[in-house]
């Protein structure tokens, strides 16, 4: 009998991320449910992610949506077709939720979606092609997946917010120790302590916009046909 855990992959699908970074994902044909599918496109999102590095850690953007798009010449990433709904829980979350909490979700509705017909019909068009995500590997793929993300409003908060408590615990720990440890004067270490909590938020300052310039250039970077 054969093993449930052998993965034999004759399809496939294509990942973008914020229309870069193509990736041709081997898809189980023993995947049967949805829950199955979002851990391993979370795996195979979480991957793309470490490529990344450090400034991929430190950005303030997170998924926002999950679109299906059109492959120009079968390679680049073209004009969005439709967005996966994964989750019933306000505008907001709707896009990712499921995404996030995939244990939450039951049935098999995206995956049959994804292999059978990915794009709304068009009620004038003759539809000669399968509009389908996941296909045989030995077919030119049509259409694909795009990770869609955007700034993280709570990342950014905790980014702006870091620097400037930082600052204000090194100028009262500067204080602190110098009338403690040395009897200088209050009002002078009071004042030399928070000139140094100047020097941290501003660093911080510059370090975070250093961070978001660089991720903002790699995010023009050329749109990727291949790895």
């Amino acid at each position: 009998m054969q093993s449930h855990h052998d993965w034999h992959s004759s399809s496939t699908f294509v990942m973008f991320m914020d229309n870069k970074a193509r990736l041709e994902v081997p898809f189980c044909d023993e995947i049967l449910d949805d829950r199955t599918f979002l851990k391993m496109l979370g795996h195979f999102y979480d991957l793309r992610k470490a490529e990344g590095g450090l400034i991929e850690a430190l950005s303030a953007k997170s998924l926002a949506r999950v679109d299906v798009i059109k492959l120009e010449r079968g390679v680049a990433p073209g004009a969005t077709q439709s967005t996966l709904q994964l989750g019933p829980h306000g505008s907001a979350n709707r896009a990712t939720y499921y995404f996030r909490n995939p244990e939450e979700i039951t049935g098999d509705e995206i995956v049959t979606l994804l292999k059978k017909d990915a794009v709304p019909p068009n009620p004038t068009e003759n539809r000669p092609e399968r509009k389908v995500v996941i296909a045989p590997s030995a077919e030119q793929h049509l259409y694909a997946l795009n990770m869609v993300r955007s700034w993280d409003m709570r990342m950014m908060s905790f980014l702006v917010l870091t620097p400037t408590v930082l600052s204000l615990l090194a100028g009262i720990i500067w204080t602190v120790v110098a009338v403690k440890a040395y009897d200088a004067d209050v009002q002078t270490s009071a004042q030399t302590g928070f000139t140094v909590a100047s020097y941290v938020v501003t660093t911080g300052a510059l370090l975070i916009a250093l961070v978001t310039f660089i991720d903002s250039q790699a995010g023009k970077g050329p749109r990727s046909g291949g790895d």
